[in-house]
């Protein structure tokens, strides 16, 4: 189970730049995910 995300630069990208796949968040951890980043922003 991953505990840490690092991330050096949020950036949005068209979906089809993306050319792999390298792993997938449950909706849980996409939400944890979410409130984490909002309250990085505030």
């Amino acid at each position: 189970m991953v505990k840490h995300i690092m991330v050096d630069k949020i950036s949005a990208i068209r979906s089809d730049k993306i050319q792999k796949k390298i792993g997938e968040l449950s909706p849980e951890q996409l939400e944890e995910l979410i409130e984490a980043i909002k309250s990085w922003m505030n």
